[in-house]
């Protein structure tokens, strides 16, 4: 869809949301950018999803990914 593979984008955002719960709410740069990439791949690709494309789960992950951006404890 827009180019964006969606099982891709799950699946990465799956890996980052649980490393990033599991280090208590922290992510390295390399995995923020990761995130950062999600989020704008998801946004790019909302407006061109149906409803039997689950929109209300995209919505979801990226509003996860948006939060996560905003509140990661960059690690030391």
């Amino acid at each position: 869809m827009a180019g964006v593979d969606l099982v891709s984008i799950y699946t990465r955002m799956e890996g980052c949301t649980y490393t990033w719960i599991t280090n208590g709410g922290s992510l390295h740069e390399r995995g923020m950018a990761t995130v950062r990439f999600i989020s704008d791949e998801i946004e790019r690709v909302l407006p061109e999803l149906a409803e039997h494309d689950s929109v209300h789960v995209w919505t979801r992950l990226h509003r996860m990914a948006q939060l996560m951006v905003a509140h990661n404890n960059a690690p030391v």
